[in-house]
């Protein structure tokens, strides 16, 4: 499926900047040592998403068409997370640590943007690999019409799964035919209630799980924030496209601006963020 290549191709590019760009950041922050705790969380969480893009790269049976829908998700918020990690770079450059350092220690939900796009990333994450261990692998075609899974197979990406990812789950078909006994070839026959279960040859199979995964609600919230003392608070990324307008449900309320603040709830392009900053200091 060359479009799930080239979705992966260009997830993994993005994630790989992203984590330059965390260590380009933590770097400058280093004195901030909870700042510097929550960077190296964030970066691992991030290798953790690559390697389960990597995982579905390397794996054709695992290139399913809801795999391939979780995966656009997952772009989707990966690309956010880079515009954000570039806007902070580009405050860092400009010497504005202090203010990276009250925006970024928040513990609020909705009161920290990086927080909220690595929580929707991580749920994108949990997501893919839901539908990654419901695929249906090891399947063969027997002379007689019958279905059957190659156990070998079946043991081999369980295995590799749970070696690569440090996870306990198992592949949804593993758990099915369990410990039952093979034949001299490896192959495990299922029964009708099997095939029930795996929706194998179900036309509808395919379309139901692509409705299931674009089901996922989008939702943000930005919520009770204050900004004070002339500052610039950013609840939002910095983006030249409008990363935002597939959101299903965009709440912004209750939010405050005092003693000349500025506070931007919603994407914004650096052009317009630099206007807003040269007018902070007075020089446009």
């Amino acid at each position: 499926m060359a479009e799930i290549f080239s979705i992966i191709t260009g997830i993994t590019a993005t994630l790989d900047q992203s984590l330059k760009l965390f260590q380009t950041i933590r770097a400058a922050l280093k004195s901030t040592d909870e700042l510097h705790k929550l960077f190296n969380q964030h970066a691992e969480e991030v290798s953790r998403v690559n390697q389960l893009v990597v995982l579905v790269r390397d794996e054709e049976s695992l290139q399913t068409a809801a795999v391939k829908v979780a995966l656009q998700d997952v772009e989707k918020h990966g690309k956010e997370l880079e515009e954000h990690l570039k806007y902070i770079k580009f405050q860092v450059e400009r010497n504005r640590l202090e203010q990276i350092g009250h925006a970024l220690s928040s513990g609020s939900d909705d009161k920290n943007t990086l927080r909220g796009i690595m929580q929707v990333l991580g749920n994108s994450k949990m997501n893919l690999l839901s539908y990654i261990l419901i695929c249906n692998v090891g399947l063969v075609r027997g002379v007689d019409n019958s279905v059957k899974v190659n156990t070998t197979t079946l043991e081999s990406l369980d295995g590799l799964i749970k070696s690569r990812l440090g996870i306990e789950d198992t592949l949804r078909i593993k758990k099915l035919v369990g410990d039952r006994q093979s034949s001299d070839d490896g192959l495990v026959t299922l029964t009708p209630e099997d095939i029930a279960v795996l929706s194998i040859d179900k036309p509808s199979e395919a379309t139901t799980d692509v409705t299931a995964a674009k089901e996922i609600i989008r939702k943000r919230t930005i919520r009770g924030n204050t900004s004070l003392h002339t500052s610039l608070m950013l609840n939002t990324t910095v983006s030249a496209q409008d990363i935002w307008k597939d959101i299903d449900e965009l709440t912004i309320e209750n939010n405050t601006s005092k003693d000349n603040s500025t506070m931007v709830n919603y994407p914004i392009q650096t052009d317009d963020l630099v206007k807003i900053l040269r007018a902070q200091r007075g020089t446009e």
